[in-house]
């Protein structure tokens, strides 16, 4: 796979997603993007699988991929990274996200305000999976989603949660900025919970919740 183009197994019948990165090859750019989120790579991919946060992980998975590369493309070379000089009295903001993007959490209310539920309702499509969203539904895998916002954690009578999410449950309610930090990373709010599900993108984290809120 390593220096294959994209989407190029003859005979496979590729998601439109992907398809349109046809023209590109998978390079470890490439591979360690796809990796980290593949729904933040080809948005709209079938690939159900959330992505690996941990970087280490995401070395050895490609170096797997590698060893199963009959001609591999060449390992990149190391370039120790410099640290820019930080404005004098300036100090970094604990949590802030990249390219200038508020960190999870703290936007949430503005974004409630545009969201649209109905983009919200078909992004959790593939949560429908584990979770019910229907009133008075029984829960498959994950705990019934109907009334979440502004419950208590860990609180759905009946259901057996894990460890990692009953050692939260004197933590509060789910509110909404709880509900935007736990869809961008459920494992750094809460490590070794069994959710897998992460959505990078804001305005669809605010969409999803915007729909949530509705469901109450």
């Amino acid at each position: 796979m390593v220096g294959r183009k994209i989407a190029s197994v003859e005979g496979f019948n590729y998601s439109p997603a992907l398809k349109a990165h046809a023209g590109e090859v998978w390079s470890y750019e490439n591979l360690n993007h796809w990796i980290t989120n593949p729904q933040a790579f080809a948005s709209g991919t079938t690939m159900a699988f959330p992505g690996l946060p941990d970087a280490q992980q995401r070395a050895d998975v490609i170096a797997f991929l590698r060893a199963k590369t009959s001609n591999p493309l060449p390992l990149p070379e190391v370039v120790a990274a410099k640290e820019a000089p930080a404005a004098e009295g300036a100090k970094p903001a604990e949590g802030a996200a990249k390219g200038g993007e508020a960190a999870p959490g703290a936007e949430i209310l503005p974004a409630l305000a545009k969201a649209d539920p109905k983009k919200g309702e078909a992004s959790v499509a593939l949560c429908k999976v584990c979770h019910s969203f229907d009133k008075g539904a029984p829960s498959p895998i994950g705990p019934n989603l109907y009334g979440v916002v502004g419950r208590k954690i860990a609180s759905l009578e009946g259901f057996n949660y894990s460890p990692a999410l009953k050692g939260k449950a004197s933590e509060g309610d789910w509110t909404f900025e709880h509900l935007d930090l736990w869809l961008t990373n459920p494992q750094a709010v809460i490590p070794g919970v069994v959710m897998a599900y992460r959505q990078g993108k804001p305005e669809t984290r605010a969409a999803i919740i915007s729909y949530l809120k509705e469901l109450n």
